[in-house]
């Protein structure tokens, strides 16, 4: 095995508490010999989905020794988005994300503002299904959002109470934070990462097939489409998440193309 990238706190988002490196190599021989591999130009992903959703692209170099790992959650969540650009590892090249705008509009109307809002989504398979997509592409997305933290709240009256610092926002808003920082300069190198508040559609309490972990899954509405979180409770800061209540919190996001 060689040195491998780490990702072990989304893990911890779908069940897979790993907590130091050796705890992640473990992980990663588990999942490859547990997995199905897809071969690429690049080398190999091998992807583990033992159930719930969970799942994991194990990755491997072209001599089939394990270089990496990214956690992704299968949902219903699905959001089109306008492709502009694709974001490559040149140090990882089984890794890749894509730039584009959400809700896109058609090119002879996209001036300055090609869509709602910028977002960046890391692709877990990039190397099969984003890496000869055309560009610009519009697709349709399911997007996986792993929480650092989630704050629930019961009501649309109870997230607009002044105690509550973001409260300002809309019920179903979504700020980019992962490409611009609060003072408008862009985040450079950027990152796949966003704040997001949104309305809970349906709430989960599932347990990792695996580990026999508890984590929460919620499909959201949020602007201009639905996502899929996944938070370990730990990161869970009010009441348990409720249909019709509101979330709002930091998310890393992954994504799956659905639809092109």
């Amino acid at each position: 095995m060689v040195a491998v990238q780490v990702m072990a706190g989304h893990f911890n988002c779908i069940g897979f508490p790993l907590e130091t490196h050796e705890g992640f190599e473990k992980f990663m021989e588990l999942a490859a010999n547990s997995g199905t591999p897809i071969e690429t130009v690049s080398g190999f992903y091998i992807h583990w989905a033992p159930g719930e959703g969970v799942e994991a692209w194990v990755q491997a170099n072209p001599q089939r020794q394990l270089i990496g790992c990214n956690p992704h959650f299968s949902g219903q969540g699905r959001l089109r988005v306008g492709v502009g650009r694709k974001v490559l590892d040149p140090h990882a090249p089984l890794d890749g994300a894509i730039y584009g705008w959400a809700e896109p509009k058609p090119l002879s109307e996209a001036g300055q503002s090609p869509g709602m809002y910028p977002l960046q989504v890391n692709l877990p398979d990039f190397s099969v299904t984003a890496a000869a997509l055309p560009m610009p592409s519009v697709v349709t997305m399911q997007i996986a959002a792993f929480a650092h933290q989630l704050l629930t709240f019961a009501s649309d009256d109870e997230f607009a109470q002044p105690s509550n610092p973001l409260s300002k926002l809309a019920t179903e808003a979504f700020i980019p934070s992962g490409l611009f920082r609060p003072d408008g300069q862009p985040v450079n190198p950027p990152r796949s990462e966003a704040m997001l508040t949104g309305h809970v559609l349906a709430a989960s309490l599932l347990k990792n097939p695996v580990t026999q972990i508890e984590f929460y899954h919620l499909h959201i509405q949020s602007l201009s489409g639905t996502f899929d979180v996944v938070v370990a409770p730990k990161l869970v800061t009010g009441t348990a998440p409720v249909v019709g209540g509101v979330v709002a919190g930091t998310f890393w996001l992954s994504g799956r193309i659905v639809e092109s």
